[in-house]
């Protein structure tokens, strides 16, 4: 991790505030456009004092930077800058706010700790987002739609395609039971319906993880009783939505649900509850199926056809000083793709299917005010149907941080060893 270093100077008043920045430079906004984005630069900063309006201007450096040189403050070489801003406008307290950004630059290739050579090749372009948000009912109601488009050459500037236009969108639709809409049978419930559209050739410097040529929809529910949460997620995500017939579409379903339970009053101090701590369990289940057309074997040069069943259960109990739990997971591997031959030669052959079981137990024991020990076991068997064979691991270990010095010096030390068996 690289340290924080920022140094302010600026005007904070009742109506208005405004600060230079530099040092490490944070884009506050998470959106198509960045995503937890940290850079070494500098930034102007305004605001209203009715917090009704925000702007951040920022020239970064677009990689991230280990050491110290000219280029810390004001970066210099324009191969490696990142311009922007950001802005926040609340039109309508709660009802429609507006957000939006611009990021334009020019990165390399590489970087550090990528390659010990320097990599001329530069790339770069660039983006926009505008974002509306709406909330009702008490903030019970959220409603949050994004649109972004970039102009970028992610290949590199005046070799192999030309720079390329595309655009990105995502909607949001939050329900809660924290405002008017009420909690229904539960106690409490929260419920997202999402949905976004990333085109293949959209990109931001501010987050070029983000990926592309890809579709999806989810939903997701929780709702909670005196004891019980239940929490209920499904997803469907499909890459070449435009059905480019250049590129092969591959689609992933997902569906399941998770349990959690805790008493909602117990006694500790009496029974078994006494010795072993107050317990919560929690189990899950989810299947996920993956697939793609037959005729696209050959594109991609494998075939999609598979689905894996996750399933668990987990057991915990706490005390005041020793806290340990037990947990067993089941994981079932299904392919039934097919054998892909491309000019008499095989390209891909199906894995097998496969069976994965995992313990594990763990304990965690606060000794002291400065002392704290954990301790775990953890046992894997991977089992290969189609042939046979079983890979076995053992893996176990202790652990102790030991405060010295209150607030000085602290020691951590610990201790693990594992063991691997396979059988054919």
């Amino acid at each position: 991790l690289l340290p924080s270093n920022e140094l302010y100077g600026g005007y904070g008043g009742e109506t208005a505030s405004a600060w230079a920045v530099a040092g490490n430079i944070a884009v506050s906004r998470e959106a198509l456009l960045f995503y937890s984005y940290q850079r070494r630069g500098a930034a102007l900063e305004a605001s209203a004092g009715s917090g009704r309006f925000s702007l951040q201007a920022f020239s970064v450096n677009s990689m991230p930077r280990s050491g110290f040189d000219g280029d810390y403050i004001l970066p210099g070489d324009a191969s490696d800058r990142t311009n922007g801003i950001s802005t926040e406008w609340v039109v309508v307290d709660k009802r429609f706010e507006l957000g939006g950004a611009f990021v334009d630059g020019k990165s390399a290739f590489g970087g550090d700790g990528y390659s010990p050579q320097f990599d001329p090749l530069i790339y770069g372009g660039d983006s926009w987002n505008l974002s509306v948000d709406s909330r009702w009912f008490d903030d019970s109601l959220w409603i949050h739609v994004e649109r972004a488009a970039s102009d970028f050459d992610a290949d590199g500037l005046g070799t192999g395609l030309p720079s390329a236009s595309d655009d990105a969108i995502q909607a949001m639709l939050q329900l809660s039971s924290s405002g008017e809409l009420g909690t229904g049978p539960f106690e409490y419930w929260s419920a997202v319906l999402q949905h976004s559209k990333v085109g293949r050739d959209f990109y931001s410097l501010g987050n070029l993880s983000l990926p592309g040529n890809v579709e999806a929809n989810s939903a997701w529910l929780q709702g909670g009783f005196t004891s019980v949460v239940v929490d209920v997620e499904v997803s469907m995500e499909k890459t070449n939505p435009d059905n480019n017939p250049l590129f092969p579409t591959q689609t992933l379903d997902r569906a399941g649900m998770n349990l959690a339970w805790s008493p909602a009053s117990l006694n500790q101090d009496t029974g078994a509850w006494k010795l072993l701590g107050a317990p919560s369990l929690s189990a899950w289940a989810y299947r996920s199926d993956s697939s793609q057309p037959d005729s696209d074997a050959l594109l991609a040069g494998f075939d999609v056809d598979n689905s894996t069943n996750d399933s668990g259960v987990s057991l915990n109990f706490a005390r005041d000083a020793l806290n340990w739990s037990i947990e067993y997971g089941l994981v079932d591997y299904d392919d039934h793709s097919m054998t892909v031959i491309d000019n008499g030669f095989i390209v891909y052959e199906p894995y097998s299917d496969s069976r994965n079981r995992h313990l594990s137990i763990a304990a965690s024991w606060q000794a002291s005010e400065r002392i704290a020990l954990d301790l775990f076991l953890q046992r894997n068997t991977l089992e290969e149907t189609d042939f046979g064979d079983e890979y076995r691991t053992i893996n176990y270990g202790v652990s102790g941080n030991f405060l010295l010095v209150p607030g000085k010096l602290s020691l951590f030390t610990s201790y693990s060893k594992g063991k691997d068996r396979n059988l054919f």
